[in-house]
């Protein structure tokens, strides 16, 4: 293993994301614009962003819903393609759901893990190698719960158990300093240490753990949304031409007079409750509409057909539609990934009469955007914290997209987006029907 060492200062960051889903992916590459970067989201290593110059190619692996075997293969042969000399930091969910494990130790080429997945923004924090959601452990959590998850959250068991060689570094340790904690860093690595868990209850401690690892070699990192933003901060601050973050946009003038998309499909409370204030804010703008699990699971059912036709004639009239997955059976249905497919195949063509997306859950999100034939996307902005606006290329123009992991955002944060979205498109100022809900 290479020991860690001053790295070169260098003319630019270049850095390669490696995500387990879209959303998640996505909410950390958009940090990275902040400090001036250009970052593209490539849905899967082949493509076409794989292939540019840009500062930030973050890539969805799609991969948390795979056996570890294949996710951990996936994972290596993504860094191995396209590392070409950037620094790499591996995407994981801040509640542990996915491949964690399987995924960090697969890439032990790369070097020694950081591992620090708190986002204390949106309340994760790592304590005694533990990881909580507004301080309840994340295997006591509706997180977990939804999805079935047994199990502990205990970081250095989880990796210990992948057969790495891994040490802690506490709040006692962390809170010493960067000097110290990067002595830390190198004395582990001169024992082979394999993965350094790395407590944080605060955007400080990320700072520090920053600060102390930036400038060495030998390392990669994993974490959220929460490490990579001090750690870009870090690397940027130290380049020979620091870059000054700019205002980004579209390209060309919206020309699409359709209503504006929103579906969520996350179990997530939260962001059923952001649904519910967004139809009541939108009022008559908006049409809401709810399916249910096995509905669309079902073959036989007409339901699915006869939303996606009310989605396509309403969005075709230039009002906006919010499709959410009730609640009432889903906690039944294990398979998360089907019914995402399932919602995109029914809804995807819809998609042509929209003027733009707004998906909560990352399988829900890749399953539409897949269906719809986009690759890729570039970085324009950050609506809220950890929920990016980004631009795709749909039917030969230009297409906005909103994506947000299913616990994030604040109550009001689906309705900003939609607002932000229907103030862009052509002809924004329509009609709007009187009726506000369609229950299929």
């Amino acid at each position: 293993m290479t020991l860690a060492a001053a790295v070169t200062v260098a003319d630019r960051v270049r850095l390669l994301i490696v995500g387990d889903d879209l959303s998640g992916t996505a909410d950390c590459a958009v940090t990275c614009t902040h400090f001036g970067l250009d970052s593209v989201v490539a849905l899967g290593a082949d493509a076409d962003a794989a292939r540019q110059a840009v500062d930030v190619l973050a890539l969805d692996a799609d991969t948390r819903a795979l056996p570890p075997g294949d996710a951990a293969r996936l994972n290596a042969a993504a860094w191995q393609a396209h590392s070409d000399g950037r620094r790499l930091y591996k995407k994981i969910d801040s509640t542990l759901r996915g491949n964690v494990a399987a995924e960090i130790a697969a890439l032990t080429g790369a070097g020694m893990a950081i591992v620090a997945p708190a986002f204390p923004a949106a309340g994760r924090t790592t304590v005694e190698g533990r990881q909580y959601v507004f301080d309840v452990p994340v295997e006591e959590s509706e997180v977990w719960r939804n999805e079935r998850i047994a199990g502990r959250a205990d970081l250095v068991e989880m990796l210990r158990q992948a057969g790495m060689k891994v040490a802690l570094l506490g709040l006692e340790s962390l809170h010493q300093g960067p000097q110290q904690v990067r002595h830390s860093i190198i004395a582990c690595q001169v024992d082979g240490v394999q993965a350094l868990v790395c407590d944080a209850r605060t955007v400080q401690d990320l700072a520090c753990i920053a600060e102390a690892s930036a400038p060495l070699d030998g390392l990669y990192w994993v974490g959220s949304a929460g490490l990579a933003t001090p750690l870009v901060r870090a690397w940027q601050a130290a380049v020979t031409v620091p870059r000054q973050a700019q205002a980004a946009g579209f390209s060309d003038k919206a020309t699409h007079a359709g209503g504006v998309l929103v579906i969520v499909g996350s179990m997530s409370s939260v962001s059923h409750a952001q649904a519910e204030a967004l139809a009541e804010q939108a009022g008559a703008e908006i049409l809401a509409c709810s399916i249910d699990a096995t509905s669309l699971l079902d073959p036989m059912s007409t339901r699915a057909r006869e939303l996606a036709q009310l989605v396509a004639q309403t969005l075709q009239q230039g009002r906006s539609v919010l499709v959410t997955v009730s609640q009432d059976q889903r906690a039944a249905v294990s398979d998360g990934a089907r019914l995402a497919r399932q919602l995109a195949e029914h809804l995807g063509p819809a998609a042509q009469h929209a003027s733009a997306l707004i998906a909560t859950g990352g399988e829900t999100a890749r399953a539409m955007l897949t269906r719809m034939g986009v690759r890729q996307l570039g970085i324009v902005s950050e609506i809220d914290t950890g929920v990016p606006l980004m631009r795709a290329r749909h039917l030969d123009r230009e297409f906005p997209v909103v994506t947000k992991a299913g616990g994030f955002g604040r109550p009001d944060t689906l309705y900003r987006a939609w607002r932000q979205l229907s103030a862009r498109r052509a002809g924004a100022a329509s009609a709007a029907p009187t009726s506000t809900g369609e229950e299929l």
